[in-house]
């Protein structure tokens, strides 16, 4: 099924690099948080890391957190990004194929991204998820061309 229009693959494509990027932050924020407080500052130090391993008990678990603070933040950003362009991309596809649905889970998907700090979002995003997949298969399975077309 050809829907004639690029911007809805553009729009997916930026989404998931934005997700990509947000869980590459992440990672290596906590990586290298949890390598400086075992004591992997440096490569020439691995071999002696093992003395280091009685000493995680003293860790300043409230700097771990402010170290935190820079990659969480980091990470809702992008995730608001690509929540953005998702929602943009099914927008698309809901003008295109008449399936309300797509807009609807679109929305709810956006509102959960932004609304993740707080944790609710989550659960948006879980209901997100399961209304767009309803409209996919709610989507017919011939499409008259000229239907498609004649919303350009």
């Amino acid at each position: 099924m050809e829907l004639g229009d690029r911007h809805i693959f553009t729009n997916a494509i930026l989404s998931v690099v934005f997700a990509i990027i947000a869980v590459a932050v992440s990672a290596f924020f906590v990586i290298a948080i949890v390598l400086h407080y075992i004591g992997v500052n440096y490569p020439s130090s691995f071999p002696y890391m093992m003395d280091q391993y009685q000493n995680l008990g003293a860790v300043n678990w409230s700097a771990v957190a402010i170290a935190l603070i820079p990659a969480l933040l980091a990470t809702w950003i992008l995730l608001i990004f690509s929540g953005y362009f998702i929602r943009q991309s099914y927008g698309a596809i809901s003008k295109r194929l008449n399936i309300p649905m797509f807009e609807t889970g679109a929305l709810f998907y956006f509102i959960g991204a932004i609304t993740v700090v707080v944790m609710i979002g989550f659960l948006l995003l879980l209901v997100a998820q399961i209304l767009i997949a309803i409209a996919f298969f709610s989507i017919p399975d011939n499409i008259e061309a000229k239907k498609v077309a004649s919303q350009t």
